[in-house]
């Protein structure tokens, strides 16, 4: 196993790695909340989790890896409200339309996607055991999780309860012992969609679903709890309490790492703000590759500030990987079936170095924004280089497309239309050997009308679709 190294939210230092469990990693990772369409903030969380997935598998871990959804809320139930769809009819609808944005963005489908309402039973019992051991007590059909009684309160966030006091006001219906007390079970308001329960009918906090999920499918003392910095308080914070409450020891997870936020325009991407760009837009705009590539181009612990002109940058930067891509490819193809040419020392060294670099910084607290730019660097390198043996080319296209595979990007997407598409170039071709450059042209003209980049080279006509459709605005 390879030796990785993570910021951990809960010390605030750079760790190494250790699993609770030999060549095991298990991570879970608070989803969303599935009360409208994916929007490009979700998407830096769900990207970031990816790749550190894909570098775990990398470093030879198997990775379990568990995404849930929050398929009940204030948020869901007043939507469902105003538009007369029963609430989870309306969250699935959202979550299955979230899962085709993520499969569009080759994130690869977690190893379970549970949603809240499908454990009511584990979170009753959860809720229930905390009442009887006196770390949470019912008020008029509401439960509520008594701070006072975990001392560690505070120990992620570093928030001070004293402090807390001075800014939390009651909510109408909350009748708490201690203002920084919090929900783990709310009464249910006439005609809201509820449940039974010890305390009437109901339905969970927020935070007490992803305890009772985590603990179900990874146990205490799992290794990796992971989302946005927003939620480290009082979302993680508090899940922290109530499951060591629960269990009686500690840790609830051993590792914190939470993802920067993604800002439009230095702007919190928000919902609630109207603010945020739904992936749909953004995929009739540009390939979602571009919209990958983008994310990844900063450290994951850092804000993004997206505005539109960061997705022309995206192109580029798209295209020009898939133009070392394919130079590289060439070079397999002419390379010297020979061992031994002079420019080989020059790219083993290449491969060397890109290799021990690129795996470094992913190792480093996953900077792949760090490996990326080593990307970028080694096919620009190899690209200067005009001779070698098919032997060492082939080593470097290996160590490229595990690359590309480790950021989840997909530059295939033309193998659909290609058998087609090549026909119709080397019509193209025969068209400019006789003469006819007119037609050539045409046929060049409608390719790209139909959204495809031509590209004429020594080494003969390639093309890739057009990763741009329409600009975004």
């Amino acid at each position: 196993m390879e030796r990785i190294f993570i910021h951990n939210s809960l010390t605030g230092k750079k760790e190494l790695f250790v699993p609770a469990y030999n060549g095991k990693v298990k991570i879970y990772t608070c989803g969303l909340t599935p009360q409208d369409y994916t929007h490009i903030g979700h998407a830096k969380l769900f990207v970031t989790f990816d790749v550190i997935r894909r570098i775990f598998e990398k470093a030879g871990y198997d990775v379990t890896y568990i995404v849930n959804f929050t398929d009940i809320d204030d948020k869901i139930i007043a939507r469902s409200n105003a538009s007369g769809e029963h609430p989870l009819f309306l969250a699935e609808r959202f979550i299955e339309s979230c899962l085709e944005d993520l499969m569009k963005l080759n994130v690869k489908p977690a190893t379970l996607y549970p949603r809240a309402t499908a454990h009511i039973i584990e979170i009753i019992e959860m809720v229930d055991n905390l009442v009887k051991n006196e770390f949470a007590y019912e008020s008029n059909g509401n439960v509520y999780f008594r701070v006072k009684k975990f001392p560690d309160y505070g120990k992620l966030s570093g928030q001070s309860i004293k402090k807390l006091r001075q800014h939390i006001r009651i909510e109408p219906g909350e009748d708490k012992e201690d203002l920084v007390d919090f929900a783990l079970w709310k009464k249910a308001k006439p005609g809201e969609l509820s449940w039974n329960s010890p305390w009437g009918r109901g339905r969970p906090g927020w935070h007490i679903e992803c305890s009772a999920m985590s603990i179900k499918y990874l146990g205490m003392s799992f290794d990796i709890h992971g989302g946005g910095q927003d939620l480290i308080f009082p979302h993680h914070e508090n899940e922290i309490a109530q499951s060591e409450a629960y269990a009686g020891c500690g840790p609830f997870s051993r590792y914190f790492i939470h993802v920067g936020l993604l800002n439009l325009k230095a702007s919190k991407m928000s919902k609630s703000l109207g603010n945020f760009i739904p992936l749909k837009d953004i995929f009739r705009s540009y390939d979602p590759m571009v919209t990958r590539l983008v994310l990844l181009k900063s450290h994951y612990r850092s804000p993004l500030d997206f505005y539109p002109e960061l997705m022309e940058e995206g192109v580029e930067a798209l295209i020009k990987l898939k133009e070392g891509l394919f130079s590289l490819s060439i070079n397999v193809i002419k390379g010297s079936d020979e061992e031994g040419h002079s420019e080989d020392k020059n790219i083993v060294d290449l491969n060397n170095n890109f290799r021990d670099s690129f795996y470094a910084s992913l190792y480093d607290d996953f900077n792949y924004a760090a490996s990326l730019g080593h990307l970028f660097s080694f096919l620009g390198e190899l690209s200067k280089i005009k001779g070698g043996s098919k032997k060492v080319f082939g080593e470097a296209l290996e160590l490229a497309l595990g690359a590309f595979d480790i950021f989840g990007l997909q530059l295939d997407e033309d193998k659909g239309e290609e058998a087609l598409i090549k026909i119709i170039l080397r019509w193209r071709e025969e068209l400019r050997k006789m003469g006819e450059y007119t037609k050539a042209d045409g046929l060049r003209a409608e390719l790209e009308k139909e959204g495809f980049i031509i590209q004429d080279s020594p080494d003969g006509a390639r093309f890739y679709r057009n990763p741009k459709r329409n600009p975004l605005r």
